[in-house]
C-alpha cells in the first residue's frame, strides 16, 4: 500500500427517501435500546481529542471524469435490494475533498 487512504461516499438522490431506510435514530431510542453509554459518552466529550478539535471549513473540488476509458476504473455498490449501482472514476485522483455530479438516469 502507498499509505494514502481514500474515503469514498455516495450520496446519490437528491430527496431524502421515505422510511424505514432513512428514518432518524433519536437518543431517546438509542436509550431504549440499551445502546447508549454515558459514562463512555462522558469520557469521550472530555478527551483532549474532542476538547482541542479545530472546525476547519472544506474546500470541495469538481472531480470531472476522463471521456478516454484507459483512464478510468469502473466500480460497484451493492444497494439494499440486491440492486448494483455501477460509476466510474479517474484512476488518477489528487488529494482532496471532490464532488461527482451524475446526470439523471445514469
Amino acid at each position: 500500500t502507498s499509505g494514502v487512504r481514500i474515503t469514498f461516499l455516495i450520496n446519490w438522490w437528491n430527496e431524502k427517501p421515505l422510511g424505514p431506510n432513512c428514518n432518524a435514530v433519536e437518543a431517546k431510542m438509542i436509550k431504549e435500546l440499551g445502546l447508549y453509554d454515558k459514562e463512555g459518552m462522558a469520557a469521550l466529550m472530555a478527551s483532549p481529542q474532542v476538547l482541542n478539535h479545530k472546525v476547519k471549513p472544506v474546500e470541495t473540488k469538481q472531480l470531472p471524469i476522463p471521456k478516454n476509458p484507459a483512464l478510468v476504473s469502473r466500480h460497484e455498490v451493492e444497494l439494499a435490494g440486491s440492486d448494483l449501482l455501477w460509476y466510474e472514476l479517474p484512476k488518477q485522483v489528487q488529494p482532496g475533498v471532490h464532488k461527482l455530479d451524475f446526470e439523471k438516469g445514469q
